[in-house]
């Protein structure tokens, strides 16, 4: 059994830890793994979604021996830490890096490790460049890539708006769980297709068969042929918008206008 331990703070950002400890947790994706979550103190931690956890273990249980990777999630408080908590925190990164071991950072987290010295030997990413650049500790600028996630080895770092990215990644430099159920939850529904298509199909085949049989298409069955027609390509685009960031499509028109669906996936992107 594989360890993981997720470091959190008090107004953790809760979407970046949902994916990765997720599928972590997923008999089905990755039956050999058990999480943990670690932080300060074992008080209460609220998330900036108001989700409360209480963490298993503190800064100071965790053992880099017995535990495979260490996963920073971001929030807002990685800023205004204590130097006691920052000095803790930067030893236990050394020691996992020090013991080859996977040390996972997206959004402030990442920035917390820029600006201590932590990302100056590999490739990696972080919310704004512009934050880090001029910091004295930091010293690899010619490694850095403006991208969703970076893995380099052992060493994960993504943006804030890229969890999934990073969930991937983080999967990926575990080393043992195969390509297959790491891209699993990313692959696009088929089934959200089946039945917009039906309608579809309805639509037309009453279509078709109004024209061969009236003279006047415009009469009540052709209308209704007409709206089942309109009603299925509705429906069918509406699946395609829900689906769109797994299919990797780029719609630009307003589809916020038209689509429900839409402003649910929009930040995909």
């Amino acid at each position: 059994m594989k360890n993981i331990i997720f470091l959190i703070l008090d107004e953790f950002a809760d979407w970046e830890t949902a994916f990765l400890s997720s599928a972590l947790n997923d008999k089905n994706i990755t039956p050999s793994y058990s999480i943990k979550f670690a932080s300060i103190d074992m008080e209460i931690k609220t998330s900036m979604g108001n989700l409360k956890v209480l963490p298993n273990l503190i800064l100071d249980k965790i053992n880099e021996n017995t535990t495979d990777g260490l996963i920073l999630i971001g929030g807002k408080s990685w800023r205004n830490q204590s130097f006691k908590t920052e000095c803790t925190i930067i030893e236990l990164v050394k020691k996992f890096k020090d013991n080859n071991k996977v040390v996972g950072a997206i959004c402030d987290a990442a920035y917390f490790l820029a600006i201590n010295s932590l990302l100056n030997d590999c490739r990696h990413t972080v919310n704004n460049f512009d934050e880090i650049k001029d910091n004295q500790n930091y010293k690899n600028s010619e490694s850095f890539i403006n991208t969703n996630s970076v893995l380099d080895r052992k060493i994960i770092t993504a943006k804030g708006d890229s969890p999934l990215h990073f969930a991937a990644d983080v999967m990926r430099a575990l080393g043992d769980i195969p390509e297959k159920n790491i891209t699993k939850k990313k692959r696009y529904n088929k089934k959200m297709f089946i039945f917009p298509l039906i309608v579809c199909s309805i639509g037309l085949i009453i279509c078709f068969i109004v024209i061969r049989l009236f003279p006047d298409p415009l009469n009540p069955f052709g209308i209704t042929g007409i709206i089942v027609l309109n009603l299925g390509t509705m429906l069918f685009f509406n699946a395609l918008v829900k689906e769109r960031y797994r299919l990797k499509l780029k719609l630009y028109f307003p589809l916020d206008m038209i689509f429900p669906a839409y402003r649910i996936v929009k930040d995909y992107d």
